[in-house]
């Protein structure tokens, strides 16, 4: 296509220069002719004028006529010369001038007929290269741009923003009738393309994007001169992006990554067509390699598949007939295998398998199973026949077969493992024999052993001192409380039935602790009571004998108003004084009675309590008392491991039993008082109802002392009475007396038992 391209071109300026320039020489040569004719007949004229003047006027008409002719632009005029004078010159001078213009007309007609033949193969030229699939540029000599067909006009069009990222003054639309600069200055191979002017130049040139392959190339004349540079633009943005994209492809198939492919989109055509031919081709293609990727999965994970389905054909049926047969082979082998294993799992190890209907390295692979199993049985036999002994405990001392290889590496290890349960034997008899001797801390050295024999002894060391710590922990915490520490107690983390153990002895220690806490208590506001209670009970003692020596001098008094009864009315104002006196001490005796029963009271409730917390302390002491029972039990159940224990449970049963005597003791201090309280409370009772009386009696003895003047005898049986009254009150007083003195002893000791309680706690420290 650029070889006829150019010469077409050339053909076409050519063709357009020679019919310019013949054109120019027919006019001139018409001009020149019509010029010379014009001449020639002026004097042709002139000379038939001389020769009509001479006589000779027809053959000067008949030359006229020709000359006219020629002149009107007749050829073909039959022009005859017989005269050899002038007018036979002229006539012959006329013939050759016709002749010759003929000839030039004919010369001058048949370039004319030529260069409208060039002129109409330069325009079908012309329109080939306007409606060719390929863009045409054409320059002159100059490099100025004279010719862009229609595909190149579209191709710029098209890429004239990327064009103009790299070639700012870019404009498809009036690219015409500038130099090719515009489009190729920066571009690094613009100097190659000056070159066209002289030879073929081909180059790549790259604006942004868009990618352009230019074949330039001179075009010449037929003179061989350069009359300018023709351009072949051919797009290859669509082909670069597709080649991209397939260097991707084929990149991502490298690294196995088959589901990439081709945006078609992106394309038209051609590229089109290419892109989906591939992106199917790689369809084609993944399908049954997916297919015996999966199927290569299920083999390697074991699962053999019956049959390979697919309809595939070529290639692809040739895999897959291969796939089958391995299939096939490998299926055949793992059920051979089976059988065999199945065979060795129930004890049949005669069983084999036929190598014979394998073939290749499956076949080597069956006879060496077979091989495997004849080498294996004899050694297998022997050792199961060793192990049959260790497990009925008969330790082989030595093994005398003689094996070689792994079979010897197996004897080796066989010896060990004997050696290793004869010291495991021996390891656990030594401490077996220490714990039972009561040596808990005798422990076996791990360091003689290995593996899980390791593991077992040092889970008998962790054993016996996951035992012993919390044993050892319950034996300080028991030492401390039978020497009478109450603060003392486990603290290990332990877990099971050693953390109720610990749990256990907690409680124990944490409730005789605060039974000891209230006992102490109690005997504190035990003796505290008993102080008040004496203290009252001496207060009242004393007021008691107060009130006796009262009631003596009430008798002297009434004594002497017995012998001055006669003096009664001058006397009435100092007995109503003395009345009153005894109305306001009775009322002081009725009191202090009142307080006496409330003390009573407060010893009865106090009493109360403390019986309810000496059925406490029984309590614990008989819990204490069982659970140093069931320690004992369990310490005789231990033996000699246990002895420490028991002596511990002995102290604790003791201790429970001291408990519950002292608190025994108490209880028959406490019965004791309070049946001497609640006499007491009797007694002071009746006192109170007696100064009640008294009370009553002084009043009455107030309203007759007032009536002393007016009624004697009245006064008479008054004082009668006041006498019998004041009899019944010294009785009464004299008893308060032995009450008093016998609440008194009562409290004194019942102090004295609460100072031996305080002094029985003083042991126990919390």
């Amino acid at each position: 296509m650029p070889p006829f391209n150019a010469l077409s071109e050339e053909i076409n300026q050519i063709a357009l220069r020679q019919t310019s320039r013949l054109t120019k020489q027919k006019d001139s040569l018409i001009n020149y002719t019509l010029f010379g004719l014009s001449v020639i007949t002026l004097l042709t004229i002139a000379l038939l004028l001389i020769y009509i003047r001479i006589l000779i006027t027809k053959p000067i008409n008949h030359a006229a006529k020709v000359a006219n002719e020629i002149a009107n632009g007749n050829l073909e005029n039959r022009i005859v010369g017989h005269n050899r004078d002038e007018i036979g010159l002229l006539l012959n001078a006329l013939s050759r001038m016709q002749h010759n213009l003929n000839e030039a007309n004919r010369n001058l007609t048949n370039q004319m007929e030529h260069q409208k033949e060039v002129a109409k193969v330069n325009g079908r030229i012309k329109q080939a290269l306007d409606n060719v699939a390929t863009p045409v540029m054409m320059c002159d000599s100059s490099h100025k741009v004279i010719y862009c067909n229609n595909q190149c006009k579209s191709l710029l069009n098209n890429h004239q923003s990327n064009i103009q990222a790299t070639q700012p003054h870019f404009t498809s639309s009036a690219f015409l009738d500038h130099t090719d600069s515009l489009l190729f200055d920066n571009q690094p191979q613009f100097d190659a393309l000056k070159n066209a002017i002289s030879t073929q130049v081909e180059c790549e040139l790259t604006y942004q994007d868009s990618v352009i392959f230019v074949i330039a190339g001179p075009v010449k004349d037929n003179s061989g001169d350069v009359i300018g540079i023709v351009y072949e633009l051919n797009d290859l943005s669509e082909q670069r992006r597709a080649e991209q994209q397939v260097a991707t492809i084929i990149q991502a198939a490298v690294e196995g990554k088959l589901a990439t492919r081709i945006d078609a989109s992106e394309f038209g055509g051609f590229m089109l067509t290419l892109a989906n031919g591939i992106n199917q081709m790689l369809d084609a293609i993944v399908k049954p390699v997916k297919q015996t990727q999966e199927y290569l999965n299920l083999i390697g994970n074991g699962q053999i598949p019956n049959s390979i389905s697919g309809d595939y054909k070529g290639d692809f049926l040739l895999i897959k007939e291969s796939l089958e047969q391995s299939t096939s082979a490998i299926a055949k082998l793992i059920n051979d295998t089976n059988a065999i294993v199945q065979s060795a799992v129930i004890g049949e190890l005669s069983k084999r398998a036929d190598a014979d209907s394998h073939n290749g390295d499956y076949k080597k692979i069956i006879e060496g199973i077979n091989a495997t199993l004849d080498a294996i049985v004899t050694p297998i036999n022997n050792t199961s026949l060793y192990l049959d002994q260790i497990a009925k405990g008969d330790i082989p001392n030595t093994i005398s077969n003689d094996y070689k290889g792994d079979f010897l590496q197996v004897k080796h290890s066989l010896e060990t493992c004997c050696n290793a349960i004869e010291g495991l034997i021996s390891d656990t008899n030594l401490l077996v024999d220490a714990a039972s001797s009561g040596q808990l801390s005798t422990r076996a050295d791990s360091n003689k052993h290995s593996g899980d024999f390791a593991k077992i002894v040092i889970g008998f060391n962790d054993t016996l001192d996951a035992i012993t710590h919390p044993l050892n922990e319950c034996q300080d915490v028991m030492q401390a409380l039978a020497d009478g520490n109450l603060s003392k107690t486990v603290h290990g983390h332990y877990q099971g039935e050693f953390d109720t153990l610990k749990q256990a002895v907690n409680r124990s220690v944490e409730n005789l602790s605060l039974l000891v806490k209230q006992i102490s208590d109690t005997a504190s506001n035990i003796t505290d009571s008993a102080d008040d209670i004496k203290h009252g009970i001496n207060d009242l003692s004393s007021r008691t004998e107060s009130q006796a020596a009262s009631i003596e001098e009430t008798t002297a008094s009434m004594h002497e108003i017995t012998e001055t009864v006669k003096r009664n009315s001058e006397n009435a104002q100092v007995a109503n004084q003395l009345a009153t006196q005894a109305d306001e001490q009775a009322q002081e005796g009725g009191r202090l009675v009142g307080n006496t029963v409330d003390a009573m009271k407060e010893i009865s409730t106090s009493s109360s309590e403390i019986s309810n917390i000496i059925e406490v302390i029984n309590e614990i002491a008989f819990q204490t008392n069982l659970l140093a029972l069931n320690a004992a039990v369990e310490a005789a159940r231990a033996g000699e491991k246990g002895k420490g224990f028991a002596v511990v449970a002995a102290e604790v049963r003791s201790l429970a039993q001291r408990s519950a005597d002292a608190s025994k003791n108490i209880a028959d201090l406490l019965n004791d008082s309070a049946t001497k309280v609640e006499h007491g409370m009797a007694l002071v009772t009746q006192s109170g109802d007696t100064l009640a009386s008294i009370v009553s009696n002084i009043q009455e003895l107030s309203a007759n002392m007032a009536k002393i003047a007016d009624d004697s005898a009245e006064q008479a049986n008054g004082i009668n009475q006041i006498n019998t009254a004041i009899k019944q009150m010294d009785g009464i007083i004299q008893q308060n007396n032995g009450l008093v003195e016998r609440a008194n002893a009562s409290s004194n000791n019942m102090a004295e038992r609460a100072n031996e309680l305080q002094q029985l706690m003083t042991r126990f420290s919390h």
